[in-house]
């Protein structure tokens, strides 16, 4: 597995961080980076929260350094544990799976969102509620990684992004590991930490009735029209619904 990439913002040290309120850790899902992040973070900032993002190990151009969901679980477990005070966890799309079963038993953790994400109960996998077969728009490679088809990725992941957003954040993406798709989580933090779900309307990549069913489980439901990836194309929307809920927990 690869060394922790992990992006730190707003520290606690910083003057920009505001001691008595919780830290935001954002998870990137499939194919992204803490990169995809880099709009909502200065607005979370702007609000005085401090914000640690996390680069997933399942993603990335070394094959032989990738790690599965366990990897991930650790990886943001390892955060947490790092973490002083309140933190609220924000994931999306498949960092929805690594983030449920890494903030269970984690007692600092306040709040869950789920933004368009994968939220699994216990023997579930994101392929269980993606309709058991990956779609069509995704290329299998045979070194035991699969990655998004670029001529996909403006319709499926970036619909309501302007043009020149979709080609630097379509140059950015990177391979997973296959296996991410079907691992099973063996914990879901949710049956026991409030959580809010966030369902975006126009997302092509996860159906938004499939959304809404994973809804039911969450303490509180939001609806924001916007595509897959609302944090390149409404960044201060979704930095407001975290805000609110950062100050809350």
């Amino acid at each position: 597995m690869s060394a922790a990439r992990t992006t730190w913002s707003g520290s606690p040290a910083e003057p920009g961080g505001d001691a008595g309120a919780a830290t935001v850790l954002l998870v990137h899902g499939s194919w992204h980076g803490s990169w995809c992040w880099q709009r909502v973070v200065p607005v979370l900032r702007q609000q005085r929260l401090r914000v640690v993002a996390v680069d997933l190990p399942s993603c990335g151009r070394d094959v032989a350094r990738l790690a599965d969901l366990d990897g991930d679980t650790a990886e943001i477990a390892s955060l947490l544990d790092r973490v002083d005070g309140p933190v609220v966890v924000c994931a999306h799309s498949y960092g929805g799976a690594a983030a449920t079963a890494a903030a269970a038993g984690h007692g600092q953790v306040r709040r869950l969102v789920y933004l368009s994400a994968f939220m699994l109960d216990v023997g579930e996998s994101c392929s269980d509620i993606a309709g058991g077969a990956l779609p069509g728009w995704c290329i299998v490679h045979d070194d035991g990684t699969f990655i998004i088809d670029p001529r996909a990725a403006a319709e499926v992941l970036y619909g309501d992004c302007d043009a020149q957003t979709v080609r630097w954040a379509t140059s950015r993406l990177v391979p997973q590991l296959t296996a991410t798709s079907v691992q099973t989580v063996t914990r879901a933090a949710w049956r026991t930490i409030a959580s809010t779900y966030i369902v975006c309307t126009l997302d092509r990549a996860i159906d938004p009735a499939v959304q809404r069913r994973l809804a039911v489980r969450a303490s509180q439901t939001v609806e924001l029209e916007s595509s897959h990836s609302p944090f390149l194309s409404r960044p201060v929307a979704v930095a407001s619904l975290i805000g609110t809920i950062a100050r809350a927990a």
